[in-house]
């Protein structure tokens, strides 16, 4: 079933099957990657492209081939720096609480798998299912696919709302945490949000309810609020 089903900032209902589908950059990470690749290696000059995104005027696909054009580094100059860059500090405990409640944790980016992998091998969160475009680096030059284009919904080479169709459970629900507007079409069609930054706005403008977030230990701590909330329901016949 596509589309957004009965979305709402309130308690998320811990019982039901649940598929949380999770921004990666400046969500599961401290930072934007490819920000931090671009202010390294392209100056400023991968600015203006980015803004032309933002106004919607170019894709994914044209904005990536325009700023890792840019870049002037080697293959192991970007990895080096990647590895600099953490993780939120509460991702981790957060990814553990969802499987304590039997929850899926699937990582949906408009970014590269190129770093991703990397980075949560880097974390002991090699396992973690994610969906992102493709780059490598071949005889020095990069090279990019796109996983999900879908024109029809947005402009992003991996559209998310895809992934929410694709990752919903049956019977079940999808829950978006993310942070910009890569992530607003994936927020759309969630059931429920976390939101900050941009995405928050983009909530606030379309009237998509949603729960603020600072960090994944506001997430850490909402949820085990409902997980309580539950259990004392439970224990005294409440619904």
């Amino acid at each position: 079933m596509s589309g957004r089903r009965e979305n709402t900032s309130g308690p998320t209902a811990v019982s039901v099957p649940t598929v949380v589908v999770c921004d990666f950059d400046g969500t599961v990470t401290s930072t934007d990657v490819q920000h931090v690749i671009f202010h390294r290696f392209c100056g400023d000059r991968w600015i203006p492209v980015n803004d032309a995104w933002r106004r919607g005027e170019v894709s994914t696909q044209e904005r990536a081939q325009a700023q890792w054009g840019m870049v002037d580094a080697s293959q192991q100059q970007v990895l080096d720096l990647v590895a600099t860059i953490g993780l939120d500090p509460g991702f981790a405990d957060f990814v553990a609480l969802a499987r304590r409640l039997n929850w899926t944790v699937h990582i949906a980016s408009d970014g590269f798998d190129f770093y991703i992998s990397r980075m949560l091998a880097a974390n002991g969160l090699a396992d973690l299912p994610f969906s992102a475009n493709h780059l490598e680096y071949v005889d020095g030059h990069v090279v990019m696919t796109f996983a999900r284009p879908n024109p029809a919904c947005c402009r992003l080479g991996n559209c998310k709302r895809l992934v929410v169709e694709e990752q919903r459970p049956a019977g079940g629900r999808v829950v978006y945490i993310g942070d910009g507007l890569s992530d607003a079409c994936g927020a759309a069609a969630a059931d429920q949000v976390f939101a900050k930054g941009l995405l928050a706005r983009y909530c606030e403008q379309r009237a998509i309810p949603y729960r603020s977030y600072g960090s994944f230990r506001d997430i850490v701590h909402a949820l085990q609020q409902d997980v309580d909330h539950a259990a004392i329901a439970a224990q005294e016949g409440l619904p």
